[in-house]
């Protein structure tokens, strides 16, 4: 059900007199406002929603963060975590949960911020409380207290580090094997051919910031990223983050303050101390820190993977003798690197890439770098890139570099036309200025058919 009809099916069927005067007093509704046609309308408004949501208590405040977060229906055991009565292991469903039951109704019910409702009934046989569905409508959320209310402002970016990424980027030489059952392998930054990859992927930036989420939560055990099972529990990783993401552009938290969402969040067993969990964070460069006398203050980290708006490749990037481009692992920028991984090939020494252009790689993208910083560095300072740059721009659309691959020329426009119109889509056929178009060997047979099925004969001719 949505909130639409579950709000419909609470005013009209399960609140009785008694709940209906403790909702319109907890949120100020007028006697004209609390007929159960006009409540369901003044429910939804934001009438007297500041003054109930300052009178939660911080575990309340906490149980509709996680409900936000959840963002869908739950049963009443989603609500154990706040229980005020210890839950019996043994029992009928009503006799564990019927308590819990109420003390959710005086809670959060009666005040006209959670809603609750049955529902239909279904082949399996259930008890009234078994089938009730509550939400926590996102109207609410805009007005929904922090959960870090003493997060104080602090001016300025923090203090962040590239230790853990650098470290990182030098794995590169280390020639690691990649074994498909090791859950580190998509992160294993390799050569394979003088192509730089991570795992078995074509090497890209975002794969360093994938990657620093996986070592913060790999330094765990239990890690702090797991699937969410049937106790509603959320990783805490993903709590953490759900927390920061409440925070104003200048607050910071502390770790004290974080430990209450995380228990309730989070499985129980063995979770980490915040602390812990923080530091951890900041040396895998997840999080900024600032420090007010004894005390770390934290929040997400700004990316550090973009480039610098005033970075100047001379300090990161010589041209050797011989042509060749070297660079500097511990201070060249990763999206710089992924733009070199992609066309040349690389060689590794210790905290040095050295990179030749790859012609059959560059021919495909070099259109596409058109006035990139790095093509015109690459153009001004290295001659080897720069010949190669100029014939694959000179070639393009003309000469293809590539491997197992056919080409074709279409001179009829209406056949040209068809082939777009079953081909273009697929991504599996490129079609080129004059008439050409290439594709996989193992397209041929379908392109085929659709020429002679457009009534034109297919002539094949042998290359010189």
């Amino acid at each position: 059900m949505n909130t639409t009809k579950i709000l419909h099916k609470m005013c009209q069927k399960e609140l009785s007199g008694a709940d209906i005067k403790a909702i319109a007093k907890a949120r100020g509704f007028s006697d004209k406002q609390v007929t159960p046609g006009l409540l369901e309308t003044f429910l939804l408004s934001d009438i007297g929603l500041e003054n109930v949501f300052d009178s939660l208590e911080s575990e309340e405040t906490l149980m509709l963060h996680l409900l936000k977060l959840k963002n869908r229906t739950q049963d009443i055991s989603f609500f154990e975590r706040i229980s005020t009565k210890t839950i019996a292991r043994y029992g009928t469903f009503n006799q564990k949960y019927g308590d819990l039951f109420k003390q959710v109704k005086m809670t959060l019910i009666r005040k006209g911020i959670l809603f609750f409702a049955l529902e239909p009934v279904i082949a399996e046989r259930k008890t009234k409380l078994e089938r009730m569905a509550f939400c926590f409508p996102s109207r609410f959320h805009e007005f929904l207290p922090s959960p870090l209310p003493s997060a104080i402002s602090l001016a300025g970016a923090g203090e962040t580090t590239e230790t853990a990424l650098r470290n990182k980027l030098v794995e590169i030489g280390r020639h690691k094997v990649c074994d498909p059952n090791d859950k580190k392998t998509p992160f294993i930054l390799n050569l394979q051919q003088g192509r730089l990859r991570s795992g078995t992927r074509p090497f890209k930036a975002e794969h360093l910031s994938q990657w620093q989420k996986f070592a913060w939560s790999d330094a765990f055990l239990p890690m702090l990223s797991y699937t969410p099972d049937a106790n509603h529990f959320v990783a805490p990783l993903d709590a953490l983050m759900y927390a920061f993401d409440q925070l104003k552009t200048d607050q910071w938290a502390t770790p004290q303050e974080l430990t209450p969402l995380l228990k309730l969040f989070c499985r129980p067993e063995k979770l980490p101390e915040a602390e812990k969990i923080c530091a951890k964070g900041w040396q895998t460069g997840c999080l900024a820190r600032q420090k007010k006398g004894s005390q770390h203050y934290y929040r997400p980290a700004s990316s550090l993977i973009e480039i610098p708006a005033t970075y100047q490749p001379d300090n990161d990037m010589r041209v050797l003798a011989d042509g060749r481009v070297a660079i500097n692992l511990q201070t060249v920028p990763y999206k710089y690197l992924e733009s070199l991984a992609r066309i040349a090939k690389v060689k590794a020494n210790r905290h040095i890439l050295t990179l030749e252009p790859d012609p059959v790689r560059l021919g495909r993208v070099v259109k596409e770098m058109r006035d990139e910083p790095l093509k015109r560095w690459l153009l001004k300072n290295s001659p080897l890139f720069a010949k190669t740059i100029r014939q694959m721009e000179k070639r393009w659309a003309k000469q293809i570099v590539h491997r197992n691959i056919d080409v074709a020329q279409v001179k009829d426009l209406s056949l040209t036309v068809a082939l777009k119109k079953a081909f273009e889509k697929s991504g599996k056929v490129v079609f080129m200025p004059d008439g050409f178009i290439a594709f996989a060997p193992g397209m041929r047979t379908a392109i085929e058919a659709q020429v002679i099925k457009s009534g034109f004969a297919v002539k094949t001719v042998k290359a010189k």
